[in-house]
């Protein structure tokens, strides 16, 4: 049993790299296995469930890469409310000192930092799947939004 396997049953043809199936009840590696059974546990693979599995993680992937594309807009929203914050504190540029202002401010900074958590998601995907991902994640613009998101949160309430 290989990936090879698992994969012409996911529909999926790009070859990934090398890494060994594994018994999805005890972690067991089973390259080289030719029987449809886990030689440390005895757990039964059958085809249904290499192939419910092999779609479960098909599944994660599209989800995982839907939000990341979102990655690099998190820079952007920081960077709108650092601007928003900034006018709304400047008496000179005419500080617009309202309660519209500062709920912008409060949803820039939420919108950024929950664009930049999704890439924490990634750690729920193994080596090899993570490169059949067509869109890699920004970790710049991720770290903008997890560190100037709440930034932007606590100068809407606190300033």
């Amino acid at each position: 049993m290989d990936y090879r396997y698992l994969d012409r049953l996911a529909g999926c043809d790009k070859p990934r790299p090398q890494e060994h199936p594994r018994c999805v009840a005890c972690g067991y590696d089973l390259h080289g296995s030719v029987s449809k059974r886990c030689p440390e546990c005895g757990h039964v693979i059958d085809d249904e469930e290499c192939q419910r599995l092999a779609r479960e993680m098909q599944d994660k992937l599209t989800e995982i890469e839907d939000t990341l594309q979102w990655t690099p807009l998190a820079w952007k929203l920081v960077a709108a409310g650092a601007l928003l914050q900034l006018l709304r504190l400047t008496p000179v540029l005419g500080g617009c000192a309202d309660a519209l202002t500062r709920v912008v401010i409060f949803l820039c900074g939420m919108g950024a930092f929950f664009i930049g958590i999704n890439v924490f998601r990634l750690r729920a995907v193994p080596d090899w799947a993570r490169e059949r991902l067509k869109f890699k994640p920004d970790a710049v613009s991720s770290g903008v939004g997890l560190a100037g998101g709440p930034l932007l949160v606590a100068a809407a309430i606190i300033l």
